[in-house]
């Protein structure tokens, strides 16, 4: 599994590959697997995902979608192309679109940021940052 050092020298985890890929397409809840996850949500759908045990990755297209995690349940991954504040429980959080913000949690995070001029907050914890590129504010 990969990893990144913070700045304190504690590694934190990047989620691990996924085993099973699924699209949430309809509105109301989704449950993952108890395996990695890699899972979709529509733009135009209404829908709480659960990505259970194992390193889970999220892919949100649209505000109305929603991520539950609880803790102990992996490192978990929030991938988005809209300014995003991570719910509890998720670890990392990437970030695609230009001139977005993308704001962390409680825990310690990865927070990567994949287009111009975004802004990044770790909040509470000892985070690492990541600019992918374009010049973004930290």
């Amino acid at each position: 599994m990969s990893f990144v050092v913070n700045a304190i020298g504690v590694p934190l985890y990047y989620s691990g590959a996924s085993n099973h890929w699924f699209s949430a397409s309809s509105p109301g809840t989704f449950n993952g697997s108890s395996g990695n996850d890699s899972i979709w949500a529509s733009s135009g759908v209404n829908v709480t995902m659960y990505g259970g045990q194992g390193d889970d990755i999220y892919y949100l297209y649209s505000a109305s979608n929603k991520v539950v995690e609880y803790a102990g349940q992996g490192v978990d991954t929030i991938n988005t192309w809209m300014s995003y504040t991570l719910p509890n429980n998720v670890e990392n959080l990437v970030v695609t679109n230009a001139h977005n913000y993308a704001f962390g949690n409680a825990l310690d995070n990865i927070i990567t940021a994949k287009g111009g001029g975004q802004t990044l907050d770790g909040g509470a914890g000892n985070d690492v940052l990541i600019d992918g590129g374009g010049g973004g504010a930290d």
